[in-house]
């Protein structure tokens, strides 16, 4: 118990910064006429919150659902496997050095 409360204290930071996202998300859910379990299901399931506000720019748009899916599947994608193929840049650099 003692470690989940250390844990707790560390990630509280990360906590704070997602609350004013997560109310700018939903004033801009509001205001784009969006329903709120819309909102809801985006918070749970759209991994990226930038994919978040790209998907009520699309809704907001009148796209379709194939286009907001691919447009989310892209980027989400794109970042995900961005990041995977930098990860060994610092162990190529570091065993190149030596």
């Amino acid at each position: 118990m003692v470690k989940f409360f250390s844990i707790v204290r560390i990630t509280f930071p990360v906590l704070l910064g997602y609350i004013p996202l997560g109310i700018a998300f939903g004033i801009l859910a509001v205001s784009a006429n969006i329903p709120w379990y819309y909102a809801l299901l985006m918070s749970i399931f759209i991994f990226a919150g930038s994919g978040q506000f790209l998907a009520v720019a699309l809704f907001s748009s009148v796209a379709s659902y194939l286009e907001i899916f691919i447009a989310l599947f892209y980027l989400e994608g794109y970042l995900r496997q961005s990041v995977v193929y930098l990860l060994p840049l610092p162990r190529l650099h570091a065993s190149q050095s030596s």
